[in-house]
């Protein structure tokens, strides 16, 4: 009844519909994965089996919430930069569409020496005018290709890997990952999924194909005896204190606890860096939004201040 959205109140009625008629909750979900992850599903069914579904439920909506705080802080540190970076293209454009080839046929009307930046401003422009559809083509074929390359293993495993590796934003996309991780994987062993189960589960949330293998083969280590956080150990991409947070929650028996205190740590990590991002962003961009302009300026002045010293 609290729900607004007329597409999620039907779903809501047709999960109502099937619990009366005797079915679990967790299979009445799992026939709208489109908006219930599998995680969700999987920790509503162990949940179920525990007979700890409340705890589950307000273990989930905790999660979700953190999830959505994550998005939203890194969301929010791009918008400003990718608004600022859109205008300027969309500004350039429209000089060089506009605004120099009006100029340009002034200059040759005079018969004016134009400087250097002037007649590359120029050439840029007829450049753009005569092969835009060329230009915009190339574009496109080139996004197409990268865009089924990257669906290729080959292509998965160097983007993540580049991805991973970029100065401050590859320090963001680790620790934000490591903070979904160990979130997911808290709160799957919380509800009382087996070990085996929660990594698998786990490492769909990653997003990032790197990841993904080495938690996939942590589960097959652990499957033949060796403990989690010696198995994680093995791969440089799990930081130290968080293999030494898994071994003590191992040892004491609070793994999902631990696990949970380690995803808080994570996203406070991308907090300070995308708060450090922001504040380097900002005079980077002006300084680039400056130089940008002046050479804009100066290349369309400069002709018309050397024409009325002529004429003076």
């Amino acid at each position: 009844n609290q729900v607004n959205n007329d597409a999620l109140k039907e779903t809501l009625e047709s999960i109502i519909a099937d619990v009366e008629e005797g079915k679990s909750l967790s299979t009445a979900l799992s026939k709208f994965s489109s908006i219930f992850s599998s995680v969700y599903i999987s920790l509503i069914r162990a949940a179920e089996g525990s007979g700890l579904l409340d705890k589950a439920l307000l273990r989930l909506a905790k999660t979700l919430e953190k999830q959505q705080k994550l998005k939203g802080t890194i969301k929010g540190a791009l918008a400003y930069p990718v608004i600022v970076v859109t205008m300027m293209i969309a500004v350039v454009f429209t000089m060089m569409i506009f605004v120099i080839p009006q100029l340009s046929s002034l200059y040759e009307s005079l018969s004016v020496s134009l400087p250097l930046p002037t007649r590359i401003m120029i050439n840029l422009s007829n450049f753009t005018i005569r092969f835009w559809p060329i230009v915009l083509a190339i574009i496109a074929v080139t996004l197409y290709l990268f865009t089924r390359w990257h669906k290729t293993l080959e292509g998965k495993l160097t983007i993540d890997g580049v991805l991973l590796k970029m100065p401050i934003f590859g320090k963001i996309i680790k620790n934000s990952i490591l903070s979904e991780f160990s979130r997911t994987l808290g709160a799957m062993l919380g509800s009382g999924t087996l070990v085996i189960d929660s990594l698998k589960e786990a490492s769909d949330v990653t997003g990032n194909i790197l990841y993904r293998n080495a938690v996939v083969d942590v589960a097959k280590r652990i499957e033949k005896g060796v403990t989690m956080g010696d198995a994680m150990s093995v791969y440089a991409i799990f930081p130290q204190n968080l293999v030494e947070l898994v071994k003590i929650g191992e040892q004491t028996g609070k793994l999902d606890e631990t696990l949970i205190r380690a995803s808080e740590y994570f996203e406070n990590e991308v907090d300070q860096s995308v708060k450090i991002l922001t504040t380097a962003l900002e005079p980077a961009i002006m300084i680039v939004l400056g130089i940008g302009v002046a050479f804009l300026v100066f290349s369309i002045i400069t002709p018309i201040y050397q024409l009325t010293n002529a004429i003076q």
